[in-house]
Parts: structure tokens; sequence; C-alpha cells
């Protein structure tokens, strides 16, 4: 019996053309619901606006193609911005896989009828 991996190529396909979309929506829904991450996502904001260097190093330009030197408090601020980020990635992360699994609960009730209790 030959497997038939298209059925299964599609979902993953499918996951990959959402990611975006349930990314989007996760932050979005830390930034109203997580003290945390609504937190680390100000200081971030602050310390670029304080620091706009830091987005030119994020996004590698300069006018001209120049190259970009910090100073020492900007080399600062962009290490705290690293660290922000890093920490919120991680709350992000876990959020994902936390939805990933009551999807998986939601479904399972769906298909076998068996009422899963999520506490």
């Amino acid at each position: 019996m030959k497997a038939n991996y298209g059925s299964l190529y599609n979902v993953i396909e499918h996951i990959e053309d959402t990611f975006t979309e349930v990314d989007n929506d996760v932050c979005g829904a830390l930034l109203v619901s997580n003290d945390k991450y609504a937190t680390l996502f100000q200081k971030c904001s602050d310390l670029v606006i304080r620091f706009p260097i830091i987005l030119k190093v994020i996004n590698g330009s300069d006018e001209g193609g120049a190259p970009i030197c910090l100073t020492m408090d900007e080399h600062d601020a962009l290490l705290r911005w690293f660290n922000l980020r890093t920490n919120m990635e991680s709350i992000k992360r876990k959020c994902i896989y936390i939805r990933g699994h009551m999807d998986n609960v939601a479904y399972l009730k769906q298909v076998t009828g068996i009422n899963i209790p999520i506490q």
C-alpha cells in the first residue's frame, strides 16, 4: 500500500501560508492581554524613538550606503533593544505553542466527539 502524502503536504502548505496572519493575531492579542509583553513592546518603541539609529542597524541601511557607526550609548541601547525583543519573542513563541495545542484539542473534539475538558 502506497502512502498518500498529498493531503499532508496541503496541510503543511496551508499552515505556512497562514503563519504570518496567526503571528500578527498573536502579537495583537498579546499587546492587549499580556502586560509584560505590552511593557516590553513599549520599552522597545521608546528606545527606537530615543535612538533612531537602531532601525538603521536593523534594516541594514544608512543614507548612501555608508557604514553605520554607533556611539557607546547607541550601542548599549541596541543591546537593550535586542534583549527586549528576545524576551518578546519568547512570550510570543509560548503563546503560539499553546494556541497550537488548543487548536488540536478543538479538532480532536470535533473529529472524535470526545469531550476533553480544558481547565
